[in-house]
């Protein structure tokens, strides 16, 4: 009866040990735990800061593609007058040699006067 009351002893000791490190384990994994549930609450911050940054990138570029339709315009406008300024310019040097030929021509005696019509063309 002695032998078996020790046994019981040791084996009681045993499971004491094996409990004190089941407890052990069981408060490293709580902490593992906590630590991930941190880091989770952290990484679950950052997707929305990320997301907001996101929705704020693509309203930006909206108003850039809706600006640049309004400077293409803009620069085509622009060009459409230079092209009518050109033009103008390059009339008025036509009638303008035209008119100093005649003018050489009076002053040489070759022709006796010339009317001048103030035409315009639309």
């Amino acid at each position: 009866m002695q032998t078996a009351l020790e046994e019981a002893r040791a084996s009681l000791a045993t499971l004491k040990e094996g409990d004190g490190s089941k407890q052990q384990e069981s408060n490293d994994l709580k902490r593992e735990a906590a630590k991930i549930q941190k880091e989770l609450s952290a990484k679950e911050a950052n997707v929305e800061v990320s997301q907001s940054l996101l929705c704020w990138l693509y309203a930006d570029g909206q108003s850039l593609a809706g600006r640049g339709e309004a400077l293409r315009a803009k620069v085509s406008n622009s060009r459409h007058k230079v092209d009518e300024a050109k033009s103008s310019l390059a009339a008025d040097k036509s009638e303008n040699a035209v008119l100093a030929s005649l003018n050489k021509l009076k002053a040489q005696g070759r022709i006796k006067g010339f009317h001048v019509s103030t035409l315009t063309c639309v």
